[in-house]
C-alpha cells in the first residue's frame, strides 16, 4: 500500500468512528431523556405514594393540543356528571343550579333516587340531540338523552360546569 491508500484508509476510519460515537451518544441521550418525561402520577405510583390511576383524558394529550369545537365538549360534560353521580354523589349534588337543587331535590336522599333511575337505564349516556349556546362568557350545552333526560350544562371555563336537568 503507498502512501495516499494509507491517507484514505485513515480518513475513512475516522469518519466512521465520528458517526459510530454520534449514533451511540445519541442513543445514550435518547434513554436518559425518556426516563426524565415519565408522568407524574407513574412516579409516585412507583413509590407507593397512590394508587395507579391514570388522569381524566379530555382530548389534550402532553406532547400536542388538540382543538375542540364546543359541541364536541357536551358528551364529554355529561359523562363526567355521569361518573360523578356513580363515583362521588356528594360532588355531583354540589354541581347542581342552586335553585334547581332546593326547588327538586332539597336533600341528598332524593338526589340519589334520581342517580339510581339514571344508572338503571342504558340509555343513560346515549345522546339524542344537542345544542349549544354562548353568552359572554359561559356556554349553554342542552342534551337530550335517548332515556329522557334533558340536562342542561352551564360552563364557565373548560370542566367548570353546573347542572339542571327534566326527567320525562
Amino acid at each position: 500500500m503507498n502512501k495516499q491508500e494509507w491517507r484514505f484508509l485513515i480518513i475513512f476510519i475516522i469518519i466512521f468512528s465520528i458517526i459510530g460515537l454520534f449514533y451511540v451518544g445519541r442513543k445514550i441521550y435518547i434513554t436518559k431523556n425518556e426516563e426524565e418525561y415519565v408522568p407524574q402520577y407513574l412516579k409516585d405510583a412507583e413509590k407507593g405514594k397512590q394508587q395507579l390511576v391514570s388522569p381524566k383524558v379530555y382530548g389534550v394529550n402532553e406532547y400536542s393540543i388538540i382543538n375542540m369545537k364546543e359541541s364536541e365538549m357536551a358528551p364529554i360534560y355529561l359523562r363526567d356528571f355521569y361518573n360523578l353521580m356513580i363515583t362521588d354523589i356528594n360532588q355531583a349534588y354540589g354541581l347542581l343550579e342552586d335553585e334547581f337543587r332546593q326547588e327538586h331535590y332539597p336533600t341528598i336522599q332524593s338526589f340519589q333516587l334520581f342517580v339510581d333511575r339514571v344508572k338503571a337505564d342504558t340509555n343513560s349516556l346515549n345522546i339524542a340531540t344537542k345544542t349549544v349556546s354562548s353568552s359572554q362568557n359561559t356556554y349553554i350545552y342542552d342534551i337530550i338523552t335517548k332515556s329522557g333526560v334533558n340536562y342542561f350544562f352551564t360552563a364557565e371555563g373548560i370542566m367548570v360546569y353546573r347542572v339542571r336537568f327534566n326527567n320525562k
